[in-house]
């Protein structure tokens, strides 16, 4: 748009603006004065919804002038302002295009949504609660001081998810929540520690209460066998003392802690015959079912009753990135069930572990936990305490229910990945969860059961909050590192046809036949974007057009 006139109209002209350079408008701000000028209506929430006092004041001039002289009043509000500032605008003003629609940061995988405001609870609130989380964390870090705090963190929380074993429950009026949890560490080898921090836990685990974990390795029919409570073959022949913890794991058969050092070896197993069904199964026992039978042919009919597992494990990036992008693990319900944890940064500081003695709160905390939660004797399963709510809890988790598996799943601006819809639909499970274990670690005498306050809340959101942004970081590296292995394999192809004129898409879906057409196409879409390839349309005669693809430069 060309400069406007400058002739003044017959209202008043607004307050001066002060003589100091102003910021230039912003895109934002020019695209809404280009269509006042044109006609558009100006109302007062749109016009204190710009961005800048320069482009308030012009769209204030321009509604408060008679019909046709909105140039008039745009041209003598720029009158008031000084020369630098005026420069200023009109650069800005000529580059935006009001017909073109408003460009905004191409969102990618890794962003994670900002939570909305209503959702969200004073960080003072969380910091009063999980005394004993943070003691753990710090003990822990002392002997892996590298590892991630969201590592140290989870251990904590998985200890605790474990010894409650059943016998907490939150009653929501779309069902019972049990506090148990399902949490994968994936990180680099060697550099994040991550087998000594799992030692950690794992071995006060085993000290505290070692009925209540399940055997490390094992197969479908073994620990479905275990959590039903059936007797070991040659149970008799056993050793008394061995007798005795037997015994004292089948107390609770079917509620227990699984900590795996690899768990990429459970996801390559779960394939094989002989373990048919078995994420199936975990599943059932994570979701805390309360009657699970199974039938097979050599072990006949066998049913764990009242369900409830927790499991934590490790990983390297390499060995889970296959079923990070199997697309049945999160359609399925498998991912959004999980903590997927992954640093925050490229690489750790390098630091010493020190020598420190476990502090006594530790244990202690843990030992007055179980001796406060229900007794169980084989067969009568554990009863679970009502877990009760603090003032204005249950609104604020209906709040951050409402943001995380709704509000950012609509908004397009949010840009999230189809695949973790299913983790945000869990998110307000996840942090109910964590609360009611912060609960039971502040259980105090005068009540007969845990309470969830704001406190425990606010904590709990904050610790899932870091999960939703780990999912992010994660599913981005693994799709980045999918699509490299994609790009590669696309480019050996395409050199092989590069004598030919280039290689068809037909010949190249043929070439990488493990991959859908909608993915070629769209790898080869990026490619060409990215300068790597070049395509073009050759007609043959009497044939339809061809495009093949090129190396460029090549």
């Amino acid at each position: 748009m060309a400069l406007l006139s400058r002739a003044q109209g017959p209202f008043p002209l607004p307050a001066a603006l002060p003589k100091s350079p102003a910021p230039p408008i912003t895109e934002h701000d020019a695209r809404h004065l280009h269509h006042f000028l044109a006609g558009a209506p100006i109302p007062a929430e749109v016009e204190s919804a710009l961005s800048t006092d320069l482009a308030r004041q012009l769209a204030d001039a321009m509604r408060g002038a008679p019909r046709g002289q909105r140039d008039d009043a745009f041209n003598a509000t720029l009158e008031q302002i000084d020369a630098p500032t005026t420069d200023a605008f009109w650069r800005q003003w000529h580059i935006v295009d009001p017909d073109e629609p408003e460009s905004r940061p191409t969102p990618t995988l890794s962003d994670c949504p900002t939570l909305p405001t209503d959702a969200q609870l004073p960080l003072t609130l969380a910091t009063s609660a999980g005394e004993w989380v943070d003691g753990y964390a710090e003990y822990s870090k002392a002997v892996s001081p590298m590892t991630p705090h969201l590592f140290h963190e989870s251990a904590a929380l998985m200890l605790v998810a474990t010894a409650i074993a059943r016998r907490l429950v939150v009653a929501m009026p779309h069902g019972r929540i049990y506090p148990n949890l399902a949490v994968l560490w994936i990180a680099e080898t060697t550099l994040w520690r991550k087998t000594t921090t799992l030692d950690v836990s794992k071995g006060i685990a085993r000290r505290e209460f070692p009925y209540l974990l399940a055997s490390q390795e094992t197969t479908m029919e073994a620990l479905v066998a275990d959590l039903a409570g059936c007797e070991p073959p040659r149970l008799e022949s056993l050793p008394e003392q061995v007798r005795t913890e037997w015994q004292r794991e089948r107390d609770f058969a079917g509620q227990k802690g699984w900590y795996l050092d690899e768990a990429s070896g459970l996801l390559a197993s779960a394939g094989r015959d002989y373990n048919a069904g078995l994420l199936e199964a975990l599943m059932r026992f994570y979701d805390c079912d309360e009657r699970y039978t199974r039938s097979t042919r050599g072990q006949g009919r066998i049913t764990v009753r009242h369900a409830y597992l927790s499991l934590i494990g490790a990983s390297t990036p390499l060995a889970v990135s296959q079923h990070l992008m199997a697309e049945k693990l999160w359609s399925m319900g498998w991912w959004p069930r999980f903590g997927l944890l992954t640093p925050d940064t490229e690489r750790p500081e390098w630091r010493v572990a020190v020598e420190r003695e476990e502090p006594a709160s530790i244990a202690r905390g843990l030992s007055t936990l179980l001796a406060r939660l229900p007794a169980a004797t084989w067969p009568d399963p554990p009863e679970p305490l009502t877990v009760s709510f603090g003032e204005g809890v249950f609104t604020a988790l209906e709040r951050y229910s409402k943001a995380v598996s709704y509000d950012l799943l609509i908004d397009p601006d949010a840009a999230i990945d189809s695949r973790l819809k299913g983790t945000y639909g869990r998110l307000p499970t996840q942090a109910l969860k964590i609360a009611t274990i912060l609960a039971a670690l502040d259980w105090t005498a005068a009540l007969r059961v845990p309470r969830i306050e704001l406190c425990h809340l606010a904590r709990a959101i904050a610790i899932a909050e870091s999960w939703r942004a780990s999912a992010h970081r994660l599913l981005a590296a693994a799709t980045q590192t999918d699509f490299d292995a994609l790009r590669q394999r696309i480019v050996r192809q395409v050199a092989r046809f590069q004598a030919q004129g280039g290689i068809t898409r037909r010949d190249l879906g043929r070439a990488i036949s493990d991959k859908t057409p909608d993915q070629l196409s769209d790898a080869l879409r990026q490619l060409v974007e990215a300068g790597e390839l070049e395509s073009d349309d050759n007609v043959s005669r009497g044939g339809r057009a061809t495009c093949r693809y090129r190396l460029v430069g090549a």
